[in-house]
């Protein structure tokens, strides 16, 4: 039997309570981006965005989907809440393994994650609302259905590691991603006025780079700024797993950055000596990293 082009049992539930499903045909074309047809479920009639008679219950374009191979979508509209992002070819298609740079965007929203259909790509919903006109720019998409409705393809492919597996309220960190994926004064697109420290090697300078781009990393070690944690201790464990998200590839290259920070830095006495003379609270912080990011 062939394998469903969905896994049904991991779409989240508030997902498939939305009564806005179609299904899709796949059509590959040789050499091109493959094309993509939107039909009623059931039948061979194209479905249509701004035309909700077209749409079905997810039960009903689930059914329909495996017993024609065809994939299923959501239509998402202003009234559902919803914002579906979508970021292209950050996925090897060889191995699995996400690019750092989206790894470390899809990771900050902390949502249900999966991947595209093309298992090129990661989709990712959460509540919330578009926080501005645009929504393209090259490989990178964010809708909610304003200035018109949009089919969502869901594979209910998790991105394990990455997803939380739910549909989670990310408005602040949904503004943070459209200012750095579509303005200039996002933090992606923002020259680093701040060296890299000179004693760090080369592929540390790469780490810091990535991690200078992801809002909670820039504030953690250009500024000293733990706001994001509700204690300092809890701030060690969220630099620690944004260093392993930015790629670094043992413990002692997680420790050497996590002391060249501002935040390490500015640290009183009591708080340096917890992280330098307890060898134990240092080895349990950096291995949590590396659980958490790479399970």
């Amino acid at each position: 039997m062939k394998k469903p082009r969905f896994a049904g049992d991991r779409i989240p539930d508030e997902l498939k309570a939305i009564d806005q499903w179609v299904v899709f045909r796949i059509i590959p074309v040789p050499g091109g981006k493959d094309k993509k047809l939107p039909l009623i479920p059931g039948t061979e009639t194209p479905a249509k965005p701004d035309d909700p008679t077209t749409w079905r219950g997810y039960e009903a374009a689930a059914a329909d989907a495996l017993r024609r191979d065809l994939c299923v979508a959501l239509c998402v509209t202003p009234e559902t809440g919803l914002v579906f992002v979508e970021r292209d070819d950050c996925v090897d298609a060889q191995t699995g393994e996400v690019d750092p740079e989206a790894f470390a965007e899809f990771w900050e929203l902390d949502t249900f994650v999966e991947f595209s259909t093309s298992r090129t790509g990661l989709h990712a919903y959460a509540w919330g609302r578009k926080p501005g006109k645009k929504c393209k720019q090259g490989p990178v998409e964010m809708y909610d259905g304003r200035p018109g409705n949009r089919f969502a393809i869901i594979t209910g492919a998790k991105v394990d590691g990455l997803s939380s597996g739910e549909i989670a309220e990310r408005q602040d960190a949904l503004d943070r991603l459209h200012r750095r994926w579509f303005f200039a004064e996002g933090i992606a697109t923002q020259e680093v006025r701040t060296p890299v420290p000179p004693e760090l090697a080369a592929a540390d300078e790469e780490i810091v780079r990535r991690l200078r781009r992801m809002a909670k990393g820039a504030r953690l070690y250009e500024a000293g700024d733990f706001g994001d944690y509700p204690s300092e201790s809890e701030a060690d464990g969220g630099l620690a797993c944004l260093l392993v998200v930015a790629g670094a590839a043992d413990p002692d290259q997680v420790a050497r950055i996590f002391e060249s920070s501002a935040f390490y830095a500015r640290k009183d006495e009591r708080h340096r000596r917890k992280w330098t003379r307890r060898a134990d609270y240092r080895r349990r912080t950096i291995e949590s990293a590396f659980a958490k990011v790479q399970p």
